[in-house]
């Protein structure tokens, strides 16, 4: 499966849950890192993004419940928690949202 089909298989995955509240963009930013407390970071890439969450994919093993630090260029440093895993992506959550004018910054489309 192809990246890109792998990232609008977990979109339209993810549009089923219905906790979504927020609409999801697909970044342009891609690179970034994430790392759990007491650890060195680890690159990730970021397939989408809202203000209350994003979708990640990283070499890294990560378990829902987890909870990492996330940076991404022009973005402020982001706590979350892990919510789901589904085809090695990850589903994380946000501690505190990032403003509309952040997601806009960073991203191309709106779903």
């Amino acid at each position: 499966m192809t990246c890109q089909a792998l990232v609008l298989k977990s979109f339209s995955e993810a549009t089923e849950e219905p906790e979504r509240r927020t609409e999801r963009r697909v970044a342009w930013i891609k690179r970034g890192t994430a790392r759990r407390d007491g650890t060195s970071a680890e690159e990730v890439t970021l397939h989408d993004l809202s203000q209350t969450g994003c979708c990640i994919s990283s070499n890294t093993a990560y378990a829902a419940g987890d909870r990492i630090e996330l940076r991404f260029p022009n973005l402020p440093v982001s706590w979350a928690e892990v919510m789901w895993i589904r085809n090695g992506t990850y589903g994380c959550h946000f501690d505190t949202p990032l403003a509309s004018k952040e997601v806009r910054a960073v991203t191309l489309a709106t779903f």
